[in-house]
């Protein structure tokens, strides 16, 4: 790192280094000389070494009514900047209090597009706990790329053996996920579309929430351990609640076709 440069990392700026610099090998120097020196007019240099003595690295004296200039040393400035090291160290438990009072502030995350969607999704892979869902399988084949993925998502989850339940709305699909369901660790109950529609899929996990939005290809990943357990507990509502309906809602064919 040159001398500048380093000047500059302590707050000078370019003209005032040029001013120090040169006043510093000078020894000492009058305004006049230094703008001849520096090329800053006169009016300028004395506003320059005004700001370089509130800094402490100037200091004048006057002999037979001129008015002599001073550099002193640049070690001032290591002084100056462990003064402001110290001054931080004073404040910084402070500052960690301060933070606790915010602890609980969730870590939101935005995701754009299909590639980051599904890297969204593939964290939900990862969890340790029971993957619960709110799904409507016709938004999941609205988009092809996300279509084609949802079938590797769901043969890595039953691959990983990460037990899953879910809250589907109903159609001919999600009656087929249905059937597979007691070879996948899967515990899925169905809901009339038209009673209880569905524009984004809800899927909540370890201490997380994933909303996924595949008509705006638009993810949400919210962390936070509160949230997701008061999710866990209205998906868990829901689901009884779910499981009491499916058994007058669904006909004997559906439930003929899912026990064969």
């Amino acid at each position: 790192m040159n001398i500048e440069q380093a000047l500059i990392n302590t707050g000078l700026n370019k003209k005032q280094i040029l001013v120090y610099l040169e006043l510093f090998k000078a020894g000492e120097s009058t305004p006049g000389k230094l703008a001849y020196k520096t090329n800053i007019n006169r009016s300028s240099v004395y506003l320059l070494l005004d700001q370089l003595q509130k800094k402490g690295l100037v200091s004048q004296n006057k002999r037979k009514n001129t008015t002599y200039f001073h550099a002193l040393h640049p070690s001032i400035l290591l002084e100056a900047e462990k003064e402001k090291l110290l001054k931080l160290e004073e404040i910084i438990p402070e500052l960690k209090g301060l933070k606790g009072i915010h602890k609980n502030l969730p870590e939101i995350t935005v995701y754009e597009g299909v590639e980051e969607v599904i890297e969204m999704c593939e964290d939900s892979l990862k969890t340790k706990t029971e993957l619960l869902s709110w799904v409507d399988i016709s938004n999941i084949t609205r988009h092809p790329a996300i279509e084609k993925y949802s079938k590797e998502y769901w043969k890595k989850r039953v691959e990983r053996k990460i037990p899953s339940r879910g809250v589907w709305t109903y159609e001919p699909r999600a009656l087929e996920y249905k059937k597979a369901a007691k070879h996948e660790q899967r515990d899925l109950v169905l809901m009339p579309k038209e009673q209880f529609p569905f524009e984004n899929e809800i899927f909540v996990y370890d201490d997380k929430i994933s909303i996924l939005s595949s008509i705006d290809m638009v993810g949400i990943l919210i962390k936070n351990k509160v949230i997701s357990d008061m999710h866990r507990a209205l998906f868990n509502v829901s689901f009884i609640h779910a499981k009491e309906q499916e058994k007058n809602f669904l006909s004997k064919e559906d439930w003929d076709y899912v026990n064969s």
